[in-house]
């Protein structure tokens, strides 16, 4: 303790009137044990020569606290503070910054040394005020104490190191903002609430896609409603639906794709769950033969009533079933196909499905085309060098509605020219079997995948994409999918990849705390706005860069609503504490 009591001068704006009485309660103890003085303009005489006392005081003080707030920098004390930082300078006093109230004052000729409280903390934004006071008084009997005389050394209170600084911007504080919005939200979200708003955000991003070239490794063979008519047996076989197309219009087709585009592969998107008539030799020898060419069927879903029609679930029965692909699309919101499923394991597969192909269709022709053999795992698929992945129950905005025992992946949908079904050359069944395409045209098809199937409503195998209407048929998004699988399996392209869950968790909490920071160190509503929508664009670019450039989709959604609301929450919790401090009636 030292041998006499050191001044210590407060100086302040009377219109923090009461902090300032506050604060001269709990420095009593102090004064009672003989450990400081304490004197502010209070304390005049009537009479006194108000400018020269204060000055007085201040030139004999070996501690001066400046009680910081707004209004304390607002008024006149310029001359006063650089008085006081020339003695500090001189180690003749110790300046001690008290933060009363949220303020800039970084800039301040003090804005470099150690504030009191110590976090940088405005008093007014502590949940417990006394608590405040009670370390300001603490910290005032340290820098007594670490020198006996009453000019105390300024090395008491040097500049603040990396560690304080983080202090003074009360961390702690801004992750408890953070994390008491972020918390709820990540709850919010895994109970799959936020998923309609997080699937309609992936849509937009992916319309905003550039446009892309089409594949010229496909060829579509479309067959529309004239199609059907022209090239149909009977025109009671049209009207029962019995067949997308009958046999000797299939044979037909398949016999001049043979013999004049040498296609790489086939994939006839029909269902035929029947055999084959005797009276088409040529048709069940290409069915039972052609290693080239690959077949449909649907496995039998006992969750959809729907999926229970043997004229599509069979496949047909001269086809091997290594030549077999499935032709399920998953759609977890109604009709919407945003993955793309490729296999359904063996205890996965019901057991009354006729259908028992375990990888799609699109797997099936994109393997045959590169000559790659494909190795199925419990969470992966094999094909040559490459390895896909497939998506946990948790992926993106999905949040456990993927069926995790399945392989699937997000499609990764290509529209050139704006429209999807340009992903490759399209032809009729017409022109194909009337021979309309010239030479020229039919040399460059040659050698491709070839995609067989129905496009007109009659089947109603239409669905909705993100980027197009409710309109797409079945075999457009075939062609997509086996673009798609082309592309990766090539090393064009990666897979679409999402984050581990955690990762998920911890960016939608770190944008909380960004959002704390703006509204708890922004004082003025008009740049707290203007700081929440730059940041907003920020995390909105983050997202579209990582999905455009990276394949990524990390969240935008919560993690946008995280920011919106920490800012919300730190800016009206630091306001209501402030108004709550101020004096009811200025002095």
């Amino acid at each position: 303790m030292p041998a006499t009591a050191t001044d210590v001068f407060l100086a302040y704006s009377h219109k923090d009137e009461i902090l300032r009485e506050k604060l001269t309660k709990h420095l009593t103890g102090l004064q009672k044990q003989g450990i400081i003085n304490s004197w502010d303009d209070r304390r005049l005489e009537p009479g006194t020569e108000k400018v020269a006392a204060v000055q007085q005081k201040m030139n004999t003080a070996g501690i001066i606290l400046l009680l910081v707030s707004a209004d304390f920098l607002s008024e006149q004390w310029d001359q006063q503070i650089n008085l006081a930082m020339q003695r500090h300078a001189a180690g003749q006093a110790v300046v001690i910054p008290v933060i009363l109230r949220d303020c800039d004052w970084h800039l301040a000729p003090f804005g470099h040394l150690v504030p009191l409280p110590r976090s940088g903390q405005a008093v007014t934004s502590w949940d417990d005020q006394d608590a405040a006071f009670a370390e300001i008084a603490t910290g005032i009997r340290q820098a007594v104490q670490l020198e006996p005389s009453r000019h105390i050394s300024s090395a008491t209170f040097e500049q603040r190191s990396p560690t304080q600084f983080l202090q003074r911007i009360a961390l702690q504080k801004l992750i408890r903002y953070g994390m008491t919005v972020a918390v709820p939200i990540i709850l919010i979200r895994f109970l799959g609430l936020l998923q309609p708003a997080e699937l309609a955000a992936y849509d937009q991003m992916m319309r905003l896609r550039l446009s892309a070239e089409p594949d010229d490794r496909l060829l579509i063979v479309e067959i529309d409603e004239d199609d059907r008519a022209k090239w149909a047996d009977s025109p009671e076989r049209l009207v029962r639906g019995d067949s997308s197309l009958p046999e000797p219009a299939i044979q037909q087709l398949l016999e001049k794709l043979e013999a004049q585009y040498a296609p790489a592969a086939i994939g006839l998107d029909i269902y035929r769950p029947a055999a084959t008539d005797a009276d088409f030799p040529s048709l069940q020898n290409q069915l039972e033969h052609n290693e080239d060419l690959f077949v449909i069927c649907k496995v039998t879903d006992s969750r959809n009533p729907d999926s229970q029609d043997e004229r599509i679930n069979s496949p047909p029965p001269e086809v091997a079933t290594a030549r077999q692909g499935f032709s399920d699309f998953v759609s977890y919101d109604g009709s919407t196909v945003r993955l793309q499923l490729f296999h359904i394991p063996d205890d996965v597969m019901p057991d009354d499905s006729p259908c028992r192909a375990p990888f799609s269709l699109s797997l099936r022709l994109a393997n045959h085309f590169l000559n790659a053999s494909v190795v199925a795992d419990n969470s992966k698929i094999q094909t040559n060098d490459m390895t896909l992945a497939s998506l946990p129950a948790f992926a993106g905005g999905y949040q456990g509605t993927i069926n995790a025992s399945e392989h699937q992946v997000l499609l990764d949908y290509r529209a050139p020219q704006g429209d999807i079904r340009k992903i490759a050359r399209r032809v009729s069944l017409t022109e194909v079997l009337e021979g309309a395409l010239s030479q020229e045209d039919i040399a460059n098809l040659q050698n491709r995948i070839v995609l067989i199937g129905v496009v007109d409503e009659i089947k109603g195998d239409l669905w909705c994409t993100p980027i197009s209407d409710c309109e797409v048929p079945g075999l457009i998004i075939h062609a997509q999918m086996v673009s798609h699988l082309l592309r990766v399996l090539t090393g064009e392209q990666r897979m679409i990849w999402v984050w581990h869950w955690s990762i998920d968790w911890l960016w939608i909490g770190a944008w909380g705390i960004v959002g704390a920071a703006i509204g708890w160190h922004v004082e003025l509503w008009q740049r707290v706005l203007i700081g929440g929508a730059l940041a907003t664009a920020l995390l909105v670019a983050l997202c579209i860069i990582t999905f455009y450039g990276f394949q990524g989709w990390i969240p935008l959604v919560p993690a946008g609503l995280s920011l919106i609301m920490a800012i919300a929450l730190a800016y009206g919790r630091k306001h209501f504490k402030s108004s709550k401090s101020q004096p009811s009636q200025v002095k």
